[in-house]
Order: structure tokens, then sequence, then C-alpha cells
């Protein structure tokens, strides 16, 4: 039977260990073999009918038996085949096992060491981020961080290439986010709104076509408001009565506004205007709209 030897190495030291493949002789295998096969082709047309019913339970117990005794004896042979094998198994884990253990104990300095290291270099590109952002006039807490930059492999040249691309768009999404603030708050001063609401709308992440459609439709529903009032003032106006110096809403009694009365002046006459403060006050907001010149004398 021929040997095998296999080396061992730790250190410089080596260590043989001898081996054969296992070998089983099963001479009398094809014999068996030729017996079970007449067994099978005896029993394999078997038919279990009522009358035989007991035999053939008989033959089935004789045919499992026949398995679970080989079987069993399969398992017997091979354990003890098995068994040099076995401990030989149990003596290269237990070796392992130490020398693994030792390892593991090196191993959690090492990555306490490139933790450190990981965590030095975090520090670090903050700082560059920090410094980059506010030479450029934009928030660091926009830079997206790749946790890739923290590895040992990435180069800082190329962590340095990737903040000042997104520094770049950040400075392009500035630009014209200014641009777009400035666009809605010139149309705002324009129809005479206030600016800041429109601002807010715009960063509540609403589209500046809608902001700036906003200011038009507040717009025509602010004059549409104010004609609507002025009309229903007109009305109010032309309804009330006059008693003294009061205007007197003639369905309800109430005093509503109080008359005054002004002299105008011209070449061709004097002309005597009457009419309620709130008359007086459209009529003079009509000559300031007009041009005309309006000074209080003695």
């Amino acid at each position: 039977m021929m040997k095998n030897n296999e080396i061992f190495k730790l250190n410089d030291n080596e260590y043989s260990l001898d081996y054969v493949p296992a070998e089983l002789n099963f001479k009398e295998y094809p014999k068996l073999k030729a017996q079970v096969n007449s067994l099978s082709s005896e029993f394999s047309n078997w038919q279990v009918t009522t009358e035989n019913i007991k035999e053939s339970k008989e033959v089935r117990a004789k045919l499992r038996k026949l398995s679970k005794a080989w079987n069993d004896k399969k398992i017997a042979i091979v354990k003890v085949v098995d068994k040099p094998v076995k401990e030989f198994q149990d003596n290269i884990k237990e070796l392992c096992t130490e020398v693994d253990s030792t390892a593991s104990v090196i191993d959690d300095q090492i990555k306490a060491f490139e933790d450190k290291a990981k965590a030095d270099k975090h520090e670090q590109h903050l700082k560059f981020i920090k410094k980059a952002c506010e030479d450029a006039g934009v928030d660091p807490d926009k830079i997206e961080y790749d946790s890739k930059w923290d590895n040992k492999t990435f180069s800082n040249p190329k962590f340095e290439i990737a903040v000042d691309q997104q520094i770049s768009l950040l400075l392009d999404r500035k630009k014209t986010y200014e641009a777009d603030c400035t666009a809605i708050i010139e149309k705002a001063n324009k129809q005479g709104l206030n600016a800041d609401t429109y601002l807010q709308l715009f960063n509540s992440d609403k589209p500046l076509n809608e902001v700036l459609n906003q200011i038009d439709d507040d717009k025509k529903a602010i004059v549409e408001s104010a004609k609507k009032h002025e009309e229903f003032k007109k009305q109010q106006q032309a309804s009330l009565v006059q008693q003294g110096d009061k205007a007197i809403d003639p369905e309800t009694g109430e005093v509503k506004d109080k008359y005054y009365n002004a002299v105008l002046v011209t070449k061709k006459a004097k002309i005597k205007i009457t009419g309620t403060k709130y008359q007086f006050d459209q009529l003079f907001r009509y000559f300031q709209d007009m041009g005309f010149k309006c000074e209080e004398i003695d």
C-alpha cells in the first residue's frame, strides 16, 4: 500500500503526517449483488391479494430487516474507518482555533488603529469642507458626504475634486435661486404686494412660475375686491339721508358719516360742494391722481 506524506510548517520547523487512502476489500460484493438481484426479481412482480396479505407482510418485514442489517453494518464499519480521520480533523481544528484566537487579538488592535486613522481622516475632511464652503459662500451642511471618502484607498486629491464639484453645483443653484428671488421681489413690488409672502411660498418648494402666477392672481383679486367695495360704498352713499351735518341710514337710522361743505371758485362761478367725509376722501384722491396741486390755507 502506497503511503503519502504531508509537511506542516511553523516558523522554521517541519512536522510530517503519514497517511494512506482508506481501503475496504469487499471481495464478496459481486456475489452478494447477484443474490440481491435474484431476490428483487423474485419479488418485483409480487401481487398482494386477500389470500396472501399475511404472507405479503412477512415478505416486506424480511426485506426491510435485511436492508436495515446491512445499513447498520455499513455505519459500524465506516465509524471504524473514519476514526483516524475524525481524530485528525479534531487535532487540526484545535490548532486552528488557538492560532485564530491569537490572530484575533492582533486583529482587534489593527482595527482600532485603522478606525482611529479613518476617524482622523474624516475630521480632516470636515475641516476642508468647512473652509472650502466658507470661501465659496455656501452652506457646508449642503455637501453630501460620501462614506467612501474615508477609506484608506481613497486619495485626498480625488476627495477634494469631488467636494469642489459639489460646491460648483451649489453655487450654480445659489445663483439661480437668487435670480428667482429677485424676479419674485420685482414683480411683487410692481404689483404693490408684500414680497415676503411670495418668497415664503417659493422657499416651501413651490415652483417659480406658480409663485409668479400667484402674484398676478392675488393682484387681480385685490383689484376686483376693491372695485366691489367701491361699488358698495357708492350705493351706500347714494342711499344716505342728510340730517344737519349727519349722514343717516334711512333703514336703520344709524349715523354712517358726516357731511362737509366746500366752495370751488372758478372764473365762471363759485360752486358749493356738499358731501360725506368718504366722498371728499375720494375726491382728494382723484385730485392727486390727476396732478392737481392741493394746499391747506387759513
